[in-house]
């Protein structure tokens, strides 16, 4: 007797929304199991935004699973690719690039048939790490946990949203210290962005001298704009400013990267 069986479905799958107008897609995303695809419109997220649009004209957004995976890890890629390379980061409503979007070649040399060389894809990065000694315990977890690679993938966001800021590569300042620095918003002072080693899962800000030559200049510049507060010592400019909310310390978790972009204008604000 034969038997009908059913094949279970493979449990993490991408999917795409469109908009019905144009049938140009708007975001890419990626679930697991049976999850709901329903979204719900408000007003902050812009995929949620494009969403309360469509359904202003009396439509419903066009979604689609394109392809459904065995690992969390292939789905992740598949979005990545998508969104970086096929469709292009700045043509969706993806807040965030996705999952190893820096090994992922951007849509925009495909936009302008030009492929240079990039490190981690055509040859290997080579880590800006300074001169000091560094604890192998600390080495080991800033690879381990993928630290300058989550710091390489807010610093392209940064790079999108402020083309006139000078960011730096991901670097090492100090064992505690795996971070980007962002120049260009004022003559003494640099924001630094750091990522905790032993986590690898908080982005914090502080606020830095350009060089030690305006180590003066950028304590006078803080205890003007922040009179009731202290500068504390340490890292390779030897004095730096943790930006604070209610007298808390800013934490940015790595899966939600695209606030740093929020906390850097909060931070602009007090230097114009």
């Amino acid at each position: 007797m034969s038997e009908n069986r059913i094949e279970k479905l493979l449990p993490f799958f991408v999917y795409i929304l469109f908009d019905p107008n144009d049938f140009k897609p708007f975001y890419v995303g990626m679930g697991q199991n049976t999850r709901d695809l329903d979204h719900k419109a408000g007003e902050n997220d812009p995929k949620e935004k494009k969403i309360k649009e469509i359904k202003s004209k009396g439509q419903k957004e066009l979604r689609v699973i394109i392809g459904r995976y065995e690992t969390r890890e292939e789905a992740l890629s598949v979005e990545s690719t998508l969104i970086n390379w096929v469709y292009g980061y700045d043509n969706l409503t993806n807040q965030n690039r996705a999952f190893g979007n820096i090994y992922i070649r951007p849509h925009s040399q495909l936009v302008d048939k030009h492929f240079p060389h990039l490190d981690r894809i055509d040859r290997p990065y080579q880590k800006n790490i300074g001169d000091g000694k560094y604890t192998k315990q600390k080495l080991s977890q800033i690879d381990d946990n993928k630290i300058l690679d989550k710091l390489a993938v807010v610093k392209e966001i940064i790079i999108t949203k402020f083309p006139s800021l000078i960011v730096s590569k991901e670097q090492i300042l100090t064992p505690q210290d795996p971070c980007i620095l962002i120049k260009g918003f004022s003559k003494f002072i640099q924001i630094q962005i750091r990522m905790t080693v032993a986590s690898g899962k908080y982005f914090t800000f502080n606020y830095l001298p350009i060089s030690l030559e305006y180590k003066d200049a950028f304590i006078k510049i803080i205890q003007d704009k922040f009179p009731s507060q202290k500068i504390p010592k340490g890292n390779k400019f030897q004095r730096y400013f943790p930006h604070r909310l209610d007298s808390e310390r800013i934490k940015v978790h790595f899966e939600e990267n695209y606030k740093c972009i929020k906390v850097l204008e909060n931070m602009f604000k007090y230097f114009k």
